[in-house]
């Protein structure tokens, strides 16, 4: 007979979430996740097994989460552009939200075991957008001059939060070397200017 849940793993998801952005995930342990939940290691045991398989499933609910979120996003439009320009918008919001994760997840591709669920969830995303770019080449907003092999790394690279949107946020430099923080930097205005440019480079 199946034990009730009580919401443990979605509590331990939440622990493991927290502490894989505090110390990483090199040093994320069982006892350490039990720990913060408050919850046995025999319980931790009945709902993921093993460590690894608990990292696996809550990078999938962290997918999930940011997938559904798009998905909303996506539907309150109609036109593929419209859902382009809504999904390339929340995607560099997402990442500026979720700084910590988001760097997260790009440093465990090279340094741990979860590049293969890294990929499978990268080629999910990447077929959504080829669909969208053909569906915009089809209604004549994106050029059918242009592969799709160079148009998603021009849609992509220049809205990477980590150094785009850091960049946008200083005018300069002064004459100590500091930079100088640009105080009308607004993320929304800037993001949503950049994917105008980068479309409209596209028709």
């Amino acid at each position: 007979m199946t034990r009730p849940s009580h919401n443990i793993d979605l509590l331990l998801l939440e622990k493991g979430e927290e502490l894989i952005l505090e110390i990483g995930f090199e040093k994320f342990s069982i006892r350490g996740v039990c720990k913060k939940a408050g919850v046995n290691l025999g319980m931790f045991h009945y709902y993921f097994k093993t460590k690894e398989h608990f990292v696996s499933v809550l990078f999938e609910h962290l997918f999930k989460k940011f997938v559904a979120v798009q998905e909303e996003v996506i539907l309150k439009h109609t036109k593929s552009i419209d859902k382009l320009k809504a999904l390339l918008f929340v995607r560099a919001k997402l990442g500026e939200q979720n700084k910590q994760i988001a760097f997260l997840f790009m440093k465990e591709i090279f340094t741990s075991g979860l590049s293969k669920l890294m990929r499978k969830h990268q080629e999910k995303e990447l077929n959504f957008f080829i669909s969208l770019i053909k569906q915009c080449k089809e209604e004549g907003d994106i050029s059918k001059d242009l592969s799709v092999q160079h148009i998603i790394p021009i849609l992509i690279a220049p809205l990477n939060f980590s150094i785009v949107f850091d960049m946008a946020m200083f005018t300069g430099v002064d004459n100590n070397g500091k930079y100088i923080k640009n105080e009308n930097y607004d993320f929304n205005k800037y993001t949503k200017k950049l994917i105008d440019i980068i479309l409209r480079g596209l028709k």
